[in-house]
């Protein structure tokens, strides 16, 4: 790992805005690409977990980071360079279910997919599954993405699941699920078919999703 990267991880371990919107700015004037750079954002976005673990760090400490990272990507795609609608990856739905109001996580998600120009109908915080499915819809997307912090969140993302189900939107479209409330082994307790632990797991999902779908055209 070279200096650079490390400045970017040390800046989001401290907590240090300006120190890492600086490094973030250097690194893609250096060339490095949005990928390894998002990737850097996500390790500097474990060293503050692993502090909050320790209990070195807070809530409140998470959340800046969170803000940090949003503010960091979106230096990696400013408005100015939106991709157009015909040079876009693909489509995916997202949203924080119903009784969930946390939505750090859910926009980072957002932001690495826009980065990676995928078209993004994301529905906000506290979504009924009945709001996912006739979202999903009329939207037609290639991937559904469920957030949720909350201990409860989990009950709700079985009960959106279940709804797309009826619908016979699920499994056709797949479901990733991310979040404090879910694990590996919830994943499959409540039939979704991917857990993203951060946002690059997210956004692998959905690349690989859209590149399964190339090769079968």
């Amino acid at each position: 790992m070279n200096e650079l990267e490390e400045r970017v991880l040390s800046a989001m371990e401290r907590l240090d805005d300006n120190a890492l919107q600086d490094a973030v700015r250097e690194a893609v004037a250096s060339g490095f690409t949005s990928a390894r750079i998002e990737e850097l954002l996500q390790q500097g976005m474990s060293r503050v977990q692993k502090l909050f673990e320790r209990g070195e760090y807070f809530l409140a400490d998470l959340i800046v980071s969170g803000m940090m990272f949003r503010t960091a990507l979106a230096n990696l795609l400013p408005e100015s360079e939106a991709v157009p609608e015909s040079g876009k990856r693909g489509r995916v739905l997202i949203g924080v279910v119903s009784g969930d109001i946390h939505d750090i996580g859910k926009d980072i998600v957002v932001q690495v997919l826009r980065t990676e120009h995928f078209d993004i109908l994301d529905l906000g915080v506290d979504v009924p599954a009945a709001d996912f499915v006739r979202s999903a819809q009329d939207y037609r997307p290639d991937v559904i993405a469920l957030s949720g912090v909350m201990g409860s969140s989990s009950v709700e993302m079985q009960k959106v699941i279940s709804a797309l189900a009826e619908a016979g939107i699920h499994p056709y479209t797949p479901v990733i699920v991310g979040g404090a409330c879910v694990s590996e082994l919830v994943m499959g307790q409540i039939g979704a078919d991917q857990y993203a632990r951060g946002p690059l797991d997210t956004m692998l999902f959905c690349k690989n999703v859209m590149d399964r779908k190339l090769r079968h055209e």
